[in-house]
C-alpha cells in the first residue's frame, strides 16, 4: 500500500511539474506575444510619424512652389503693362497660358489677350520673355488680329484666284516682320530678340 501512495504521490508531483512547466511555457509566449505586438505597433506609429511628416513638408514645398509661381506671374502682368504704356497702348491687355497653343499669340482687338505656351516665360531669361511680349503687343497696336479677319474674309471671297493668296502669305510675312521690327526698335537689342526666336522654335520642336 505504501508503495503505491508512494508511486500515486510521484506521479502527482511529475504531473503537477509538467503543468507548471506548461504554465511557465505559456505565461514566456504571452509574454514575447506581448512584446512583438508593442514593438510591432512601436513601428507601425514611427512610420505613420514619418509618413505624417513627409507629407506636411511636401504641402510646404507645393505651396512655396505655388506662391512663387503667383509672384512670377504677377511680375510677367505688371511687366506687361509696363511694356503697354511704353507702346502708348489704350486698351487693357490680359496676359493668359494656354496649353492649346505652340508659340504666343493674340487674340482679341478691343480687350486684347496675349496668349503664351504653359511654361514658356518660366523658362526664359528677363530679356528674351521682354522682347516675345513686345512682338505679341506690336500686333496690339498695329490692331493685326483685326487685319487677319479682313485677310480671312478676302481668302475666303477670293479662295479660287492665286493671286489673292500670294497677296496674303506676303502680308503674313511683313506683319510678322513689322511686329519683328517695332520690338527690335523699342528694345533695342537684336540678338536677344533672335535668342528669344530660337528659344520658341526649339519649344515647338519639343512639344
Amino acid at each position: 500500500l505504501r508503495t503505491q501512495l508512494a508511486a500515486a504521490e510521484a506521479k502527482a508531483a511529475h504531473q503537477m511539474r509538467e503543468t507548471e512547466a506548461a504554465r511557465a511555457a505559456g505565461e514566456a509566449a504571452l509574454h514575447a506575444a506581448r512584446k512583438s505586438a508593442a514593438d510591432a505597433e512601436a513601428l507601425l506609429h514611427a512610420r505613420l510619424a514619418a509618413l505624417e511628416a513627409d507629407l506636411l513638408a511636401r504641402r510646404e514645398a507645393d505651396g512655396s512652389a505655388a506662391a512663387a509661381a503667383a509672384e512670377e506671374r504677377a511680375a510677367l502682368r505688371t511687366r506687361l503693362e509696363q511694356l503697354a504704356a511704353l507702346l502708348r497702348l489704350s486698351r487693357p491687355v490680359t496676359l493668359l497660358e494656354s496649353g492649346l497653343t505652340e508659340v504666343p499669340v493674340v487674340i482679341g482687338c478691343l480687350r486684347p489677350v496675349v496668349l503664351v505656351p504653359v511654361g514658356l516665360l518660366s523658362g526664359l531669361p528677363a530679356a528674351q520673355v521682354e522682347a516675345v511680349l513686345l512682338h505679341e503687343l506690336a500686333h496690339i497696336r498695329r490692331s493685326d488680329f483685326l487685319v487677319n479677319l479682313l485677310q480671312k474674309f478676302a481668302e475666303a471671297v477670293l479662295f479660287y484666284h492665286p493671286a489673292a493668296w500670294w497677296i496674303s502669305a506676303v502680308m503674313r510675312a511683313e506683319r510678322e516682320n513689322g511686329g519683328d521690327d517695332r520690338g527690335v526698335a523699342t528694345n533695342g537689342n537684336a540678338q536677344e530678340y533672335a535668342r528669344a526666336l530660337a528659344a520658341l522654335e526649339h519649344s515647338r520642336g519639343l512639344s
